[in-house]
């Protein structure tokens, strides 16, 4: 109950750091999109956004399942790959990616 509760109090910073991410962060590097989103968390703390400490866009927008389905077909357990994945599958249209 604790997790629903912190959940639903995290919802808006969670899912305005996954939008920025799912639509604006795929074409850059790794070291890029980490500096990216560490500077948007710092920002959503200066404006009071509540959003879960452990911020991982594979814990917010990934399915356990199609990851691990994934790592079955021979996709690298990297976090890049891994977020580049979750980057394509919710793409709308056509995904702009850094690929190593």
């Amino acid at each position: 109950m604790k997790d629903l509760e912190a959940d639903e109090y995290n919802l808006i910073g969670n899912m305005m750091l996954a939008a920025g991410y799912q639509s604006y962060i795929g074409v850059f590097t790794s070291k890029f999109r980490k500096d990216l989103l560490d500077k948007w968390m710092d920002l959503c703390r200066k404006k009071k956004i509540a959003f879960d400490k452990g911020f991982e866009i594979r814990n917010i927008l990934g399915d356990p399942v199609s990851i691990r389905n994934w790592g079955i077909k021979g996709l690298p357990g990297d976090d890049l790959s891994v977020e580049n994945g979750i980057i394509c599958m919710g793409a709308q249209r056509w995904p702009l990616l850094i690929d190593p």
